[in-house]
């Protein structure tokens, strides 16, 4: 750990003045409670010591039950990790989205290569989107809080970046992870607690480590005013409120669903784990003052007749003796919990309807969450509030309001974690996350690789959510290239939208595609253009033979497509050779292989399905690419898919040198596997291929369609999917369910996302992370005019 010496920055000391007389008043400064600060994040209060790290959300409420159990088992090791001479402060904040983040993560930038119309058009639907988020949701901000009182001079500071240390593996355990909380970083926090509805910006000097700099003129309010139950900070009104008391039924989304809101509220939660010794002796003044009380009444029952024990004090019995047996166990302990709760609103009668909000909603966890009264106790409520690690203590010892005592797996139920958002901001816009109401902003690229699979009936929203992901890609990423292959000539209107070429393969087609155009530059694993060329020859040539090759063929047909390059290369020719200039090769062979040969070519050369046979008449090397396989045919369809995907992957390869990523999808994926049991050629090697390659590429593949039978009946595909970090279930037929719960063990909330009549919604999988998201366009925006598919919309436009 680099930095861990404490290390003053000579900010001045500016000690508390609790108790001072009203002639000497304090500032808003002095009610803030820390006295020193130190580079490396350590702040001190008195005699305490602090350091603050982020706890990453986890995915926890929508884990299936039994993942819940496991997330809920290691919080409790990190709890029975907890030393007793350090104090624990969860510290939860409903933290605003930061608006100008969102814009520059969301809103692309002005693209040459898009339309204007278009690209206005998008920046309104994901600046909408980003006011909506903003004004109706918030991120909740997770602060672990660590702080140690030296009580000797051998005591050292430096104990808390060890304990740092050791949380990190804890909350790894967790599928979280912590980061430390930087000075600057603490600051804000700080500014955003006395600052939370008046919108002041939070502007640190460039020069605040400088000696004499007050740090406190920057972060405090213009005032505080302490009253019976509220307290005005500034021009906000704020209230600390305090959990009274807990039902043993208290449930584990206590504290997160007092979050799940947009309003100002602040969640303190202070741990003291007690010393075992100490815990013993405490129950064992229990059980003799019990057992005292006891004889009392038992000697009271003899002078007046009777044997009657009153239920209290016989269950008291009871529950001291099982938590004698409980705490015996090494795995348990005891702690003192508070719980604060801080709110804030910009009138008094808002404060008031928000208390009454909260207190509300704690009852339906069977919880009673109520207002530290009086002047005193709302300044002590503040300064517990904050994140130090150092709430204000009883006389007696114990916690402001009415702490109370639990055991382990009783702080369990007040787990801090309930929804990841996942927000990238290179990423790609995929919907909202219907458990935070966030943007969903993925770069599928990050994953263990980028490939993908949508998955959906007719009806879901399937097109229209790879449609939605196409349209982010050109205009986010200028530079990026689309291919898309297109059995139900669905992606015309969207590639034409953004100047792309749709390139129609059909024996009708007046589009041509020559199988010879390459770039002889070109390697791929060691083998030059020319041969791997050849090689692909051979193979559509055995597709439209029906067989594989013999040696003497293949050695015909290497012969003579080096010949028609060789022309090429040495200037005898300035055009690149054609299927039509080897087949007429062939002919001057006298072979009977050459013959046979030429004879298989010369429906593709001279016949009805001659379309890659001449040279290339379409622009192929637009960034928007769509082989309309619509009308291929049955005769056609092997070998279209054949030359098609051979030029797909060879553009792939292209793109890679100039440094292009490039976007595959695949509608209608399963037709790509009619052919398994193909022995010559099967379109499905060819994906299993791409998915296993492209990341290398720099590439990203993503192959759609309706029934998750059609891909688990597929050994290729079912490859390909557990080779697909990132999948996209929308609503799925019940028939399916079960195969989608065994595949990616979901939980009963997960599925319930996915097993509903909502178009365009469900459950994206991205690494790790489940998403329930939906993803709507605006019936009214250029953008669904473009993409959808919709009879009724059609009609509609027609009629216009």
């Amino acid at each position: 750990m680099k930095n861990n010496k404490i290390v003053n920055v000579n900010i001045k000391q500016q000690t508390e003045n609790y108790g001072k007389s009203k002639k000497n008043p304090k500032s808003a400064q002095d009610t803030l409670p820390w006295d020193e600060v130190y580079t490396n994040g350590i702040f001190r209060c008195g005699n305490n010591f602090s350091l603050r790290f982020f706890i990453q959300q986890v995915n926890y409420k929508t884990k299936k039950d039994s993942d819940k159990d496991i997330t809920y088992d290691k919080y409790q090791t990190f709890l029975s990790s907890l030393p007793s001479n350090i104090n624990y402060q969860e510290f939860i904040v409903n933290s605003p989205f930061d608006k100008e983040l969102l814009d520059k993560a969301m809103i692309p930038k002005d693209n040459q290569n898009v339309r204007e119309d278009i690209l206005q058009d998008y920046q309104n639907v994901m600046s909408n989107i980003v006011d909506k988020c903003v004004n109706t949701t918030c991120n909740q901000l997770i602060i672990g809080v660590i702080s140690f009182e030296p009580k000797t001079k051998l005591d050292n500071i430096n104990i808390l970046f060890k304990i740092f240390d050791q949380f990190e593996i804890l909350f790894s355990d967790m599928d979280s992870k912590i980061t430390m909380v930087k000075t600057e970083e603490c600051f804000e926090i700080l500014h955003n607690i006395y600052h939370s509805c008046d919108n002041e910006p939070f502007l640190l000097p460039s020069s605040y480590i400088q000696h004499d700099c007050k740090l406190k003129d920057y972060i405090a309010p213009s005032h505080f005013t302490f009253k019976s139950k509220l307290i005005e900070v500034g021009s906000t009104f704020s209230s600390v409120m305090f959990v009274r008391s807990i039902s043993k039924s208290c449930d584990d989304e206590f504290i997160t669903d007092l979050l799940d809101n947009n309003y100002k509220i602040t969640i303190s939660k202070h741990l003291k784990k007690l010393e075992k010794s100490y815990v013993f002796d405490m129950l064992k003044r229990q059980m003799e003052d019990l057992e005292m009380r006891l004889e009392k009444r038992r000697e009271n029952n003899k002078k007046h007749g009777g044997e009657f024990i009153p239920y209290s004090l016989q269950n008291r019995e009871k529950e001291l003796t099982e938590l004698q047996d409980k705490l015996g166990d090494s795995n348990c302990d005891m702690y003192q919990m508070g719980i604060y709760i801080l709110v804030s609103a910009e009138t008094e009668e808002e404060l008031r309807e928000l208390m009454l909000y909260i207190k509300q909603k704690a009852l339906e966890h069977q919880v009673n969450i109520d207002i530290l009264s009086g002047s005193t106790y709302q300044e002590k409520g503040l300064k517990t509030i904050c994140p130090f690690a150092n709430p204000v203590i009883n006389a007696d010892g114990t916690f402001l309001g009415q702490p109370f005592y639990l055991l382990t797996n009783e702080v369990g139920n007040f787990i801090p974690f309930s929804y990841r958002n996942v927000i990238v901001e290179g990423g790609i816009y995929y919907g909202i996350n219907k458990v935070t109401k966030a943007p969903i902003l993925i770069n599928r690229s990050d994953n263990m690789n980028g490939n993908a699979f949508t998955l959906g009936p007719s009806g879901s929203g399937k097109s229209m959510n790879i449609k939605s992901e196409l349209y982010a890609i050109m205009t986010k990423f200028p530079n990026d290239e689309v291919i898309v292959i297109d059995p139900e000539n669905e992606y015309s209107p969207i590639a034409q939208s953004f100047n792309g070429e749709v390139i129609k393969l059909s024996p009708n087609s007046t589009n041509y595609l020559n199988i010879f155009d390459t770039d002889l530059s070109f390697v791929d694993e060691g083998t030059n253009a020319v041969a791997l060329k050849s090689n692909f020859i051979m193979s559509f040539i055995e597709v439209s033979l029906g067989r594989t090759l013999t040696g003497t063929e293949k050695a015909i047909i290497d012969r003579y497509v080096l010949k028609v390059y060789a022309d090429y290369q040495n200037g005898r020719t300035t055009e690149m050779p054609t299927l039509e200039n080897l087949y007429y090769l062939l002919l001057t062979d006298e072979s009977t292989d050459a013959k046979t040969l030429a004879t298989t070519l010369e429906l593709y050369v001279t016949g009805s399905f001659n379309i890659f046979a001449h040279h290339t008449n379409v622009e192929y090397h637009k960034k928007f690419i769509v082989f309309d396989i619509n009308e291929l045919g049955e005769q056609l369809k092997t070998v279209g898919l054949l030359v098609t995907l051979e030029l797909l992957w060879q553009r792939v390869v292209e793109n890679k040198a100039k440094g292009v990523r490039t976007w595959v999808f695949t509608d209608e994926f399963s037709v790509m596997f009619n052919d398994t049991n193909s022995q010559i050629y099967s379109t499905g090697d060819f994906f299993v291929k791409v998915y296993k390659r492209i990341r290398k590429y720099g590439g990203n593949a993503c192959g759609a369609t309706q029934n998750i039978s059609d891909v688990l009946e597929s050994k290729q595909a079912c490859s390909m999917l557990n080779n697909s970090d990132f999948v996209t279930l929308l609503n799925q037929k019940p028939s399916d369910l079960e195969a989608i719960i065994n595949q990616w063990h979901l939980s009963e909330s997960q599925v319930s996302y996915i097993n509903s009549s909502d178009v365009g919604t469900g459950l994206i999988i991205s690494g790790s992370n489940v998403i329930p998201f939906e993803n709507l366009m605006p019936t009214d925006s250029l953008m669904y005019k473009i993409c959808t598919t919709k009879f009724e919309d059609k009609q509609k436009e027609m009629s216009q």
